[in-house]
């Protein structure tokens, strides 16, 4: 799938060795069936894009592998995820490849649409920062997808109207202004005069979902001479259009659309959500909030570096600012918020995010993480311990429970670490707990033999820690792995140097010394009437079933009640290891 030449060229440290191995693999034969064996180096590339999506695009040279895949000659599925893997590849030759498909006819209509979408999609999203849309690069796509818009076949491509709403070329616009009712559902964002005057001339014809957002967008850019033509459009228009044309007035032309505002109002029952936008409408004149938001986040790779975070900083303010008086209707928006307040790089942006609706951390897993640090800078520990159980993401909680001075709390999470408990932020951080709860024997005594497993390198397994990868990651990228690197390079005093305290009026510590005698208990590996299972088959069973019943272990059929330990095979069950864990059964390396 890859050649030789582009292998080598990309050997690390060119490229984090996790990565480079996970493409190397590709290469090697699984099935002497050339079908079998295809279908698998499918497969594993399908899982890979995933698995490191947000990291591919630190290395430009791998558009390679999808202008391959976009070979004419490949199956239909391939052609598709090749479009997939090239959003995060942006250039003059990618907009090149993909254009030409897009307005051919005879192409695969599936794939058409996925070109459409590859050459509209400016979002960055959760990734890497390296990922950049520049000036030239989005003029050749505005070009492509304005000639798509004027081709006769445009009606069969049914991302090219979602598409649109990334683009804010002049060109394009305008030329969306000359069948305005056709191009509404493309319409959000971006309008230049011409496009917002043709869409206040038809107002009345607007279908109905996408009249909302296209009222706020036309006052947006005509101002405050717009608002009469809102107020009359209002008079007679359905109720969900009626108070966005009368609420965008307000916000436009407060004098003019007060009292028709107010006399709205008062036929109202229910009245005080109303009330508060219209109190926040005359208090934030000119302000259209969403508008301004979605500008940012339709084209946050297409922003400048050095701008990005403060803009997308202020898009997530004024989502918050709408949501914080009523939901969204539109509840794409709140997809739209999450990636601006995780790019905002800012505490409050992202706690105001996360709690604006319950199911948040679900649609956006890549909020967690920064979600509960944020919430370990308040001192809601209580609330981190939550999420972090409830999302899988126990390792980077002990880590920080630890480094902020709850060291019990860090302690009953290091046991629940489901993912994995040799993560180097539970080990390190549970290391911290122990010093920090007056055992530094015990600390000492962790560093020592609480060994973090080494990333799993394709094709090699996994090695001694620290592997390739560790190594790596420290000199290159120090600051997204404070814990890896505390641990790997300064050993405890490094580690204890990581210790930054809580802020006044923080949660407290529930104190419970059992935790730290079920960690002596670990560490020293008293086995004297313990019970132990194993999950999943275990190489060399007898030997370890020998061992452990000359330490005075029991070994047991399956985790009954109370069972103290389990060895986990290299085959087992993630889901059964997950269960385990968090009932407060403890994992024993394999002796």
């Amino acid at each position: 799938m890859l050649p030789e030449p582009l292998l080598d060229a990309l050997r690390p440290p060119r490229l984090r060795p996790a990565l480079w191995h996970a493409l190397a693999d590709l290469a090697r034969r699984r099935d002497p069936c050339q079908v079998h064996h295809h279908q698998a180096v499918w497969f594993d590339f399908l899982r890979r894009h995933r698995q490191w999506h947000g990291q591919w695009a630190r290395t430009p040279e791998l558009a390679c592998v999808g202008l391959d895949l976009l070979s004419s000659s490949r199956p239909k599925h391939e052609r598709v995820e090749a479009c997939i893997w090239l959003t995060l590849f942006p250039s003059l030759q990618t907009v090149e490849a993909l254009a030409r498909i897009a307005l051919d006819p005879g192409e695969d209509r599936d794939v058409r649409n996925q070109a459409v979408w590859t050459l509209g999609y400016r979002q960055l999203q959760e990734v890497d920062d390296t990922l950049r849309w520049k000036p030239d690069v989005v003029a050749a796509a505005d070009d492509a997808l304005l000639a798509v818009w004027r081709s006769p076949d445009r009606n069969e491509l049914d991302e090219l109207l979602p598409t649109l709403r990334h683009v804010s070329s002049p060109l394009v616009l305008d030329a969306l202004a000359q069948d305005v009712i056709a191009a509404a559902p493309a319409i959000e964002a971006y309008a230049t005069p011409t496009l917002a005057h043709a869409l206040v001339d038809r107002l009345e014809q607007l279908p109905s979902p996408d009249a909302p957002r296209i009222l706020r967008l036309v006052g947006h850019v005509l101002g405050c001479d717009v608002a009469p033509r809102l107020l009359s459009y209002a008079a007679s228009a359905p109720l969900t259009e009626r108070v966005e044309a009368m609420m965008t007035a307000l916000a436009l032309d407060a004098d003019r659309a007060r009292g028709p505002v107010e006399a709205w109002l008062s036929t109202l029952m229910f009245d005080r959500v109303a009330r508060d936008r219209a109190a926040w409408h005359q208090a934030n004149p000119g302000v259209l909030p969403t508008v301004r938001a979605l500008a940012v986040a339709r084209q946050t790779a297409a922003i400048e570096p050095d701008q990005r975070t403060a803009l997308c900083l202020q898009a997530a303010r004024n989502f918050a600012s709408s949501a914080a008086i009523e939901p969204f209707p539109e509840e794409y928006l709140y997809a739209m918020w999450r990636h601006v307040a995780y790019r905002a790089w800012d505490d409050a942006a992202v706690v105001a995010c996360v709690e604006s609706l319950p199911s948040m951390l679900e649609q956006g897993p890549f909020l967690v993480a920064p979600y509960i640090d944020a919430l370990a800078h308040a001192g809601r520990f209580d609330r981190l311990a939550q999420a972090a159980r409830e999302h899988a993401c126990t390792a980077h909680a002990t880590w920080l429970l630890a480094t902020h001075g709850r060291p019990f709390a860090a302690l009953a999470m290091r046991r629940l670490a489901t993912a994995d408990g040799t993560d180097p932020e539970a080990v390190a951080g549970g290391i911290l707990a122990l010093f920090l709860a007056g055992r530094p024997d015990l600390a000492s005594l962790a560093l020592e033999r609480d060994r973090p497993r080494a990333e799993y390198l394709a094709g090699e397994g996994i090695p001694a820690f620290p592997g390739p990868d560790e190594l790596w990651r420290i000199e290159h990228e120090p600051a997204r792995c404070p814990a890896l690197a505390a641990l790997v390079s300064g050993g405890l005093p490094g580690l204890l140097s990581c210790i930054r305290g809580a802020p006044e009026g923080s949660d407290p510590d529930p104190i419970d010394f059992a935790l730290v005698t079920a960690r002596e208990q670990d560490l020293r590996l008293d086995l004297s009437g313990a019970t132990v299972c194993f999950v999943g088959s275990v190489p060399d069973a007898r030997r370890v079933i020998d061992w452990l019943q000359a330490q005075g272990a029991i070994v047991v059929d399956g985790p009954f009640a109370n069972t103290s330990y389990f060895v986990a095979a290299p085959d087992a069950d993630p889901a059964k290891v997950s269960r385990l864990r968090a009932m407060g059964v403890r994992e024993l390396p394999i002796p």
